[in-house]
């Protein structure tokens, strides 16, 4: 007796995934996630307590000022999400490895596609 079935995905689904989050990522002009200060972000993750911590962290290192070893250079470090993160969780403890992997990339401003094992979709 199965609870349910789950069918495999195909590489046209991940696609599909994929432009989905490409679009919620670049959603009124990526201002929505992507462009968001830390501190914003970090509102939605303060069930990630760490993470949330981090990115409110990440607004004041933002543009700072990097020491080089020639005068002659100015090197300033600006820190920003890198788009679409895929995201493969294993089969043990895979609600745990999926929030492991799920929060840090919402915590850059990224927008992330998880693709759960096959083996523990439960």
């Amino acid at each position: 007796m199965f609870i349910l079935v789950i069918p495999a995905a195909t590489a046209e689904d991940l696609d599909i995934a994929v432009e989905a989050a490409r679009k919620a990522l670049k959603r009124n002009g990526g201002k929505d996630w992507a462009s968001a200060s830390g501190a914003h972000r970090a509102k939605y993750l303060r069930c990630f307590e760490y993470n949330a911590v981090l990115v409110e962290a990440l607004d004041k290192k933002q543009n700072a000022y990097v020491t080089l070893p020639m005068d002659t250079f100015k090197c300033h470090l600006i820190r920003e999400p890198i788009g679409v993160v895929g995201l493969i969780s294993s089969w043990n403890y895979p609600l745990l490895m999926a929030t492991w992997k799920v929060a840090p990339a919402l915590a850059a401003g990224c927008a992330a596609v998880l693709k759960p094992s096959e083996l523990a979709s439960l």
